[in-house]
């Protein structure tokens, strides 16, 4: 008997040793949602349109992959609210930065589990951080983690404690911070070389581990995404219960935009997007459909033309004076008065459109300046401007450069975007009539690229630009003379024009300013000096809509977060609920 008691005795440690390893983790820093009561239960169907390429963040660079898990399975210290556009704690439960404004110390929410039940801790940060700065790993979001060529440093300071201490003082840093992945499941990966490997689209979802409201339940590639709720997540309901309260979310692969709309509309999803073209279609089966279109404000997505300033464009050395047309301010300025901003909302995207002054959309509300110097739609002031440009024309009507060369210019975008091939066409219409030769031409969006980054053989091209989100540091992917993206002139060694020169010192004195007014003013003066020197042409913001199933509540409709037409009901994931 008592050998049989002590084997029980034995057992018992054993188990309750394992509950207490797994599940007796007590949460100290809960937050409670602000948002109504809901009801448990149900199921989401949503649908996206592509594939991603892998499930692990570290090594994630495209949308689609980013959509899978971003702030459904994985969080960051601190994350964006798209209504307010502010960061906001997140796994980090509060935060200071040093009077110098080189260190960060951000306070982790204690007692947060991730979905297998082990403890969240400042050991999963640092080694988030040592493993997106391994160059083996090879992240795409390492770059993000070096300010002015130096790299961030980064402590422990306690179990629920972090510091970062940055080279010098960086206003943007808490949109550079990572989605946080466990230690305990990546690291002996790591440690033998096989970190790259881990978590690829073929891996069991099952193991993928996060903090966030959602686990991965299902992948089937071309089919569908299933994720169950975290029935462990630190957001509670007001109530005290954990959020979410949708208990599945069934996201359905699809091959494009109007398969997603169709399903939708034969109710088998209960969100879609809506392309501008087809709003007042979808509208209009409201009352039937039990669904409501929403609209969200302008896209985070700008649309533009850019203009090749680029010696190096292989045609411009045959060609030298077209290079001289593009360098001109006046020729820039008469083809910014020629662009029909008006029409190509009303033609283009159904009237869902407006113009677009700035390089910041108007969906950035506090960083938009809306005092920029504007070019309405006027050919009588774009033919001045040709005029004081040392243009002129033939007999025929044939406009003519300073230089005695016929003016003819190659308009590229991608034959993939219907729109874009649109508004191509309505550019080129009206720059021809002031007697421009207008080769307008779609490519395959891979050859638009190349152009655009690799053999510049362009002379302009349509595009879309996304900015960063609202935090205006990403941008200067584009506008630092030294960017990859600097679409005009890309990675110059020394700024070309003056007015290039003083953009680098405004992105670098706005990264390095804590004050947010005295940065609002630094943007400012950028944004004017853009519209006085038009290196590229902004086009319009397109309006985003979503149509939502009338049973679906909570819901709080965003620009922020979604593609070009999109935008975001599932950025609040936890707090959606069935009626």
């Amino acid at each position: 008997m008592k050998r049989y008691s002590f084997l029980f005795l034995t057992v018992l440690m054993v188990l309750l040793t394992s509950l207490t390893a797994l599940g007796a983790v007590e949460l100290l820093d809960p937050y409670h949602t602000e948002m109504p009561q809901g009801k448990w239960g149900g199921t989401l169907i949503t649908s996206m349109i592509s594939d991603p390429n892998t499930l692990n963040p570290v090594l994630s660079g495209d949308q689609a992959s980013g959509e899978v898990f971003e702030a459904r399975i994985f969080e960051g210290l601190a994350m964006v609210n798209p209504e307010t556009g502010l960061y906001e704690p997140a796994l980090a439960r509060s935060w200071e930065t040093s009077a110098d404004g080189l260190s960060w110390t951000f306070h982790l929410r204690r007692g947060v589990q991730w979905t297998d039940g082990v403890e969240f801790t400042a050991d999963d940060v640092i080694f988030t951080y040592d493993v997106t700065f391994d160059e083996n790993v090879a992240s795409p979001s390492r770059e993000g983690l070096f300010i002015g060529g130096e790299p961030i440093k980064y402590e422990k300071l306690d179990k629920y404690t972090v510091r970062f201490t940055t080279p010098k003082p960086f206003a943007p840093f808490l949109s550079n911070l990572l989605y946080i992945v466990p230690k305990h499941k990546l690291y002996e990966a790591w440690q033998a070389g096989k970190f790259n490997e881990t978590w690829g689209v073929d891996m069991d979802p099952t193991d993928l581990v996060g903090t966030g409201p959602l686990t991965l339940a299902q992948y089937r590639p071309a089919q569908r995404i299933v994720y169950l709720r975290n029935s462990n997540y630190w957001k509670k309901a007001p109530n005290g219960q954990s959020l979410p309260y949708i208990t599945r979310w069934v996201n359905e692969i699809v091959p494009d935009v109007d398969t997603a709309l169709l399903k939708f509309q034969n109710g088998k999803t209960h969100i879609a997007g809506i392309p501008p073209q087809d709003v007042a279609r979808i509208k209009a089966g409201e009352q039937a459909g039990n669904y409501t279109v929403h609209q969200a404000g302008t896209s985070f997505t700008s649309t533009l033309i850019a203009f090749n300033m680029n010696p190096r464009n292989p045609d411009f050395q045959q060609h030298p004076w077209k290079n001289q047309w593009f360098r001109n301010i006046h020729f820039r300025r008469a083809l910014n008065h020629a662009t029909d901003r008006t029409t190509i909302g009303e033609q283009v995207y159904a009237g869902m459109a407006v113009p677009q002054w700035s390089p910041v959309n108007a969906a950035n509300k506090f960083w938009v300046h809306h005092g920029v110097r504007k070019y309405p739609f006027d050919l009588e002031k774009a033919r001045e401007e040709l005029k004081l440009g040392g243009f002129t024309w033939n007999q025929d009507g044939q406009l003519i450069g300073p230089d005695g060369h016929l003016v003819e210019i190659n308009l590229l975008t991608t034959e993939t975007s219907n729109n874009w091939v649109d508004m191509m066409n309505i550019l080129a219409s009206d720059y021809q009539k002031l007697g421009l030769k207008v080769n307008a031409t779609g490519v395959a969006f891979s050859n638009l690229i190349t152009r655009l980054t690799n053999s510049y053989e362009w002379d302009m091209i349509i595009v879309g630009w996304g900015g960063g989100g609202t935090e205006l540091y990403g941008g200067h992917t584009m506008w630092l003379s030294s960017a990859l993206y600097h679409m005009w002139n890309p990675k110059l060694e020394e700024p070309e024009f003056a007015w290039e020169a003083r953009v680098d010192k405004l992105w670098e004195e706005a990264a390095t300013t804590l004050d947010i007014e005295e940065r609002k003013a630094l943007y400012n003066e950028w944004q004017d000096i853009y519209a006085e020197n038009l290196p590229l042409l902004y086009a319009v913001n397109i309006m985003t809509h979503q149509a939502v199933t009338d049973k679906l509540k909570n819901i709080r409709p965003n620009s922020l977060g979604g593609d070009l037409y999109h935008g975001s009901i599932t950025w609040d994931y936890a707090n959606l609920y069935f009626e």
